[in-house]
């Protein structure tokens, strides 16, 4: 098993130890296709439901960074077995119906973690 395997499933168990705090939401991926015939733009987007845990960001973390604002959520949820990846302008939905627009994706270098910059909208 190679550093990158041993990441992914310590980022993984380490999740999953944190399963009472946890929250189900769905990920929406935004998938807007252009029709050339008609020059209609139709949004087809796609949901995935993942178990994500929603944090705050610390203050030292807004005083570094200008572009995360006091009402801002980090989003974290195991890369490992997905099949999609979020991009900004995608739409985390918890299960009662709050909704946050993904501002900014990041993945660590072992490709275990997703951390999203999620704003309510």
């Amino acid at each position: 098993m190679g550093l990158k395997s041993s990441m992914q499933q310590a980022a993984t168990a380490a999740f999953k130890a944190t399963a009472d705090l946890q929250t189900e939401a769905y990920v929406k991926i935004r998938a807007d296709s252009y029709n050339v015939a008609t020059g209609l733009i139709t949004n087809a987007d796609v949901s995935h439901t993942v178990k994500v845990l929603f944090t705050r960001f610390t203050d030292e973390e807004r005083l570094n960074n200008s572009d995360i604002l006091l009402e801002d959520y980090r989003v974290l949820f195991p890369a490992k077995g997905l099949t999609f990846a979020p991009s900004p302008q995608d739409i985390v939905e918890k299960s009662n119906g709050d909704t946050y627009e993904i501002i900014a994706v990041s993945l660590d270098s072992a490709e275990a973690l997703y951390s999203l910059q999620t704003r309510a909208q």
